[in-house]
Parts: C-alpha cells; sequence; structure tokens
C-alpha cells in the first residue's frame, strides 16, 4: 500500500481506493489467526485519502502503528526496539522504517507516513480477505467478498 492510496494484493492486482474510514486491509478469514486494519483519513481532498493508522491485531496482542513512526503496543506507546517474547518483534530497519516480526511469520513494513508492506508466508494461501486480496494466486478475483470467496472450503 502506498501514496493516496494505492494496492498491489498478494496476487499482483493494482487497484487506487481512496475511501476514508476504517478497512481491513488482509486477515487470517479462514483460522482468524490476525487481522491488519488501516484507518484512512481524506485530508481535507475529496479524491485523495491517506493511511493515518494500522492496526495489527493478533491473539492478546494490538500493535497501533501511527504516522511518524508512532508505534503502541496494547494501547500504550513503545520505544524501539520492543519484544513480546516468542510473539512480535518491533523494531527499525536501516532506512529508519519499522518492522514487525510475528511468530505467525506475518511481517510489516511502515515508513510512518504512506508506505505499507504485508508479508505473509505461503501457510495462508487461499485463507486471507481483505484489500490485498485472497493470496490464491488468480488477482481477478482479489476483491470479491469473503462470502463469495470462502463457499469452496
Amino acid at each position: 500500500m502506498f501514496g493516496d492510496p494505492h494496492y498491489k494484493t498478494f496476487d499482483g492486482k493494482f487497484f487506487s481506493f481512496q475511501g476514508a474510514c476504517k478497512y481491513q486491509l488482509t486477515a487470517d478469514c479462514v483460522n482468524h489467526t490476525f487481522s491488519i486494519r488501516v484507518t484512512n483519513d481524506a485530508r481535507q481532498a475529496k479524491h485523495s485519502s491517506w493511511t493515518k493508522t494500522v492496526t495489527f491485531k493478533m491473539a492478546d496482542i494490538k500493535i497501533n502503528l501511527g504516522q511518524k513512526l508512532r508505534v503502541k503496543v496494547n494501547g500504550t506507546r513503545v520505544e524501539l526496539p520492543h519484544h513480546v517474547e516468542n510473539i512480535v518483534k518491533i523494531h527499525k530497519n536501516r532506512d529508519d522504517e519499522v518492522i514487525v516480526e510475528s511468530h505467525l511469520g506475518i511481517k510489516l513494513i511502515w515508513d510512518g507516513y504512506n508506505f505499507l508492506q504485508v508479508e505473509a508466508p505461503v501457510s495462508y494461501k487461499n485463507k486471507l480477505c481483505g484489500l490485498c486480496g485472497n493470496y490464491n494466486n488468480i488477482w481477478r478475483d482479489d476483491l470479491t467478498s469473503r462470502s463469495v470467496s470462502y463457499t469452496h472450503l
């Protein structure tokens, strides 16, 4: 996800979506092990928006990534690097981006402004839903609803 915002799904579909609200970026819609939501704000413009916050939930952990590289874990602001034993590591890379690496294999890279990259291991193929698609190697069905995508499971 980048810019105002533009998206590239796990299956390679590119699209732009300027909605100003909370949206499910991606989630495990089969076993419900995690979800990632974004809050987009309109920036006082009708034709573009920007990502204000990213929220990554798994088990009893809620990680909020905000503008200017602010990070909260379960509502408390933390300094980086920050670790929750055997669950998640949060740190900055050489480019001053926040990296979130979970025990689930989900990895987030956030620049603190308008770029977010989400990586998911192949164990999540055919299990995801949200704006990043369903991760089934078919880009044409990435923007279908959960009820359509998961009737075959």
